[in-house]
């Protein structure tokens, strides 16, 4: 997906993929997992609230004007 550049709106999502693993036999499969165990990280400020549940630190090299800092 990313050497063929197929991006939606400019990025690149998760669910493309699915169509790229099925093109090339790949079997998909459904797990239901608890409510808790869901993260979402679709915006800096749910990657920082991921990061910070996991008393990981930041990245060392994120630009300063960044509004994870």
């Amino acid at each position: 997906m990313i050497i063929a550049n197929d991006r939606v709106n400019g990025e690149f999502y998760t669910c493309p993929i699915y169509n790229y693993m099925i093109e090339s036999g790949k079997k998909i499969g459904c797990f239901e997992i608890p409510f808790h165990a869901m993260s979402g990280i679709g915006t800096p400020e749910d990657l920082i609230q991921y990061i910070s549940d996991r008393n990981w630190p930041l990245s060392v090299d994120m630009p300063e004007d960044s509004p994870c800092k």
